[in-house]
C-alpha cells in the first residue's frame, strides 16, 4: 500500500530514533552512542526527558550541544506513553523506531530494516532481539519471553500475524520491537495509552489490528537489558495492578468489536486478554499495597467484573465464546485439575468439562471440609487441605456468598496457585449447556 506523503515527512531523514528518559544516567550514553554507530542510513534522535533528576538531562543536552541530528525535549512527569506520544508528533523521519534509554542497538543494523521496509511497502516491520542481564539470577523469569522468532517472512495482515504469533506463544508486545511507517502511523492517529505502565500492550495490539502489510525480520536488532529496579522488574504496587486493569478494558473495547468473520483473530486476542487477566491476579497477589487495595474491593474478580460494565460495551451471548475459549485453554494447558467447590457451580462447570471432552482432566472435587466419603459422579470429593502443594490446577467453583470465606482457606493453606471464575465465564458455561445466565 502506498502512503500520502505526510506534511511533516522530510524525505531526508529515514528514521525518527524515539528515546524516553527518566533517570538512567548510567546507561544514556551508551544507548545514543549506539545510534551513531549506525552507518548508511539518515536519522534523527528524539530524547523526550520526563522530568529527570539526576543527571539524565544534563548527558542530553551535552549530546544536543554536539550533533546537530539530536533534539531535547523537557517535559513534566507524566510517564513514557506521554514522552512516546510527544515524540511522535515531533518527529519528521520516514520510519518511527522507539529505543528505551536504558537499551541499546547493535551496531549497523538500521540500514538493514530500512532497507528491507522500503522493498515491501509495509506499515510496520517487527524484529528479534537479544537480552543482557545486569544481575544473572533474573536470567530465570525471562529466557523464554524473549526467544526469537522464526518462520513470519512473509508479507501479511497484522491481524494474520498476530493471531499466528499469539497462537505459537511467541508475541511479544513491545513497541521496541518495530519499525513503523510514519506516514501509516499518523494516519491511524495511533498512540500510546497514557498514565500506566504496559504502555506497549495496547498500542501494539491497534498496531496488528490496523495494519494491512506486516513483514518480520529474522535478526537480533535490539539489545533489551533487564535489570533491577526497572518498570518490569521493581517490586510490584498497586499501580501495576491498575495498569494490568486499564489494558484489560481496553483489550476488551478492541475485542468485541472485531467482526464475526475474524474469528481466528478473535480467539487470539480473547487468548492473550486471558494471559493479561491471569497478570492481574498475579500483580494483585504481590501488591505491596495489597491490604489498603483489598479494603474496598474483596477480591481482584470484582474488580474484573467493574471493568465489564465500564463504558458503553457489555458481555452479551454473541461473545461468550470469546470467554470460553481462554477457560478451555486454561484446562488443556493444566496437566490436572481440581474442582474447588462441589455445589451447584462446581457441577456445572464440570459439566462442561465434560461436554468439551476434557473431563479426563479433572481428578478430584474438593470442599474446606469433607466429612464422610463423598462421590460426585464417579469423582472423590477430598478436603483442599490435602491439595496443598499440589502442582495441578486448583479452579476455585462457588457463588460469590462463598468465595470470600474460600479464599480465607488458600490464604491459610498458603495455596497461591489457583484460577477464580468470575460471574461472566460462569454465565457463559451455564449458557453453552442451555441452562441460561444468572
Amino acid at each position: 500500500m502506498k502512503h500520502k506523503q505526510c506534511s511533516l515527512i522530510a524525505n531526508n531523514i529515514d528514521i525518527s530514533i524515539i528515546i524516553p528518559v527518566y533517570n538512567i544516567e548510567k546507561y544514556i550514553s551508551m544507548c545514543i552512542s549506539s545510534v551513531f554507530s549506525q552507518e548508511g542510513v539518515k536519522y534523527e534522535i528524539i530524547c523526550i526527558d520526563d522530568e529527570s533528576t539526576d543527571n539524565s538531562y544534563a548527558t542530553l543536552r551535552a549530546f544536543e550541544r554536539e550533533n546537530r541530528n539530536v533534539r531535547i525535549i523537557r517535559q513534566k512527569h507524566a510517564g513514557q506513553g506521554s514522552a512516546r506520544n510527544k515524540g511522535i508528533k515531533l518527529s519528521r523521519g520516514r520510519y518511527i523506531l522507539f529505543l528505551d534509554g536504558d537499551d541499546y542497538l547493535k551496531p549497523n543494523v538500521l540500514g538493514e530494516i530500512v532497507k528491507k521496509a522500503d522493498e515491501t511497502k509495509i506499515d510496520f516491520l517487527t524484529f528479534d532481539l537479544s537480552v543482557e542481564y545486569e544481575d544473572i539470577n533474573l536470567r530465570a523469569t525471562q529466557d523464554d519471553y524473549y526467544k526469537a522468532r522464526k518462520g513470519y517472512c512473509s508479507i501479511m495482515r497484522g491481524m494474520d500475524f498476530f493471531s499466528k504469533l499469539v497462537l505459537n506463544n511467541e508475541y511479544i508486545d513491545s513497541a521496541a520491537l518495530m519499525l513503523i511507517n510514519s506516514c501509516w502511523l499518523k494516519e491511524t492517529n495511533l498512540e500510546f495509552y497514557e498514565d500506566i505502565y504496559y504502555e506497549d500492550a495496547l498500542f501494539c495490539l491497534k498496531c496488528f489490528l490496523c495494519a494491512k502489510r506486516v513483514i518480520h525480520y529474522e535478526k537480533e536488532i535490539y539489545v533489551y537489558r533487564i535489570r533491577k529496579n526497572s518498570t518490569m522488574t521493581s517490586k510490584v504496587t498497586y499501580y501495576n495492578v491498575h495498569s494490568k486493569l486499564v489494558v484489560f478494558r481496553e483489550g476488551m473495547k478492541v475485542l468485541l468489536n472485531i467482526p464475526e468473520s475474524e474469528s481466528v483473530f478473535q480467539n487470539a486476542v480473547a487468548k492473550y486478554l486471558g494471559q493479561v487477566s491471569a497478570g492481574v491476579r498475579f500483580y494483585d497477589r504481590k501488591c505491596e499495597e495489597n491490604r489498603l487495595f483489598s479494603d474496598n474491593i474483596n477480591n481482584i474478580d470484582d474488580l474484573l467484573e467493574q471493568v465489564f460494565r465500564i463504558g458503553e460495551y457489555k458481555l452479551n451471548s454473541p461473545d461468550e465464546k470469546l470467554l470460553l475459549f481462554g477457560f478451555d485453554k486454561c484446562i488443556e494447558d493444566a496437566s490436572d485439575v481440581v474442582l474447588y467447590g462441589a455445589g451447584e457451580i462446581g457441577k456445572t462447570v464440570y459439566n462442561y468439562i465434560k461436554a468439551k471432552k476434557l473431563g479426563y482432566k479433572i481428578c478430584a472435587f474438593s470442599k474446606s471440609k469433607v466429612e464422610n466419603d463423598e462421590l460426585i459422579d464417579g469423582l472423590c470429593v477430598k478436603a483442599i487441605s490435602s491439595f496443598s502443594g499440589y502442582p495441578g490446577r486448583i479452579i476455585l467453583t462457588a457463588s460469590k456468598h462463598n468465595q470470600k470465606e474460600m479464599l480465607t482457606v488458600l490464604e491459610r493453606l498458603k495455596i497461591k496457585d489457583y484460577i477464580l471464575l468470575d460471574i461472566y465465564t460462569i454465565n457463559a458455561i451455564r449458557a453453552y449447556l442451555g441452562g441460561g445466565n444468572t
